[in-house]
């Protein structure tokens, strides 16, 4: 009776991949684990939210006629279940800094994550854990209590009075 040769081999109740195999396997690891369009958009549904290859589902919001604190931003940004956008490395600041300069709006700031109340505390999350990664922050502000970020087109980022307003900010939603 003939038996075609196993594509895997039992060995002391393991399986040992035969060296044709291998190679089938991989294939197979990566189709599967290969993240695509369809699965990444299932996760941004938000009206007005789009997915951003770095940056995640985020949105620009503009507040004009009248500007807003980021304060009201944020909560604008919680009422669509997410939050003030946090720039987590050097590769997500640049491409905010690609998004603000691509945007047919011509964004030059946006309200984003990052606050302290004194200038020897340390930034810190919306959800008070300090910030993954800061920004260019030129010279070093002096502003009395709280004092919250904005990015800017130029990359550089701005250190603000808590009552200042401003026009855009990105939220994202995790």
């Amino acid at each position: 009776m003939y038996t075609p040769y196993p594509r895997y081999l039992f060995v002391d109740g393991y399986n040992s991949w035969t060296p044709s195999a291998m190679p089938l396997l991989a294939a197979t690891l990566v189709i599967a684990l290969t993240p695509t369009e369809s699965n990444a958009g299932s996760t941004c549904t938000a009206p007005g939210y789009a997915i951003n290859p770095v940056l995640g589902c985020i949105k620009l919001y503009t507040f004009r006629s009248p500007a807003a604190t980021i304060s009201v931003m944020a909560a604008q940004c919680a009422s669509d279940g997410g939050e003030l956008l946090l720039v987590n490395s050097e590769a997500e600041n640049t491409a905010l800094v690609n998004f603000m300069i691509s945007d047919s709006n011509g964004v030059f700031s946006v309200g984003i994550q990052g606050s302290r109340v004194t200038v020897t505390d340390p930034w810190l999350t919306d959800a008070g854990e300090p910030l993954p990664y800061i920004g260019n922050i030129p010279g070093t502000s002096n502003i009395a209590g709280l004092t919250r970020l904005m990015a800017r087109f130029d990359n550089t980022w701005f250190s603000l009075n808590s009552a200042f307003l401003l026009d855009q900010c990105v939220c994202e939603i995790l």
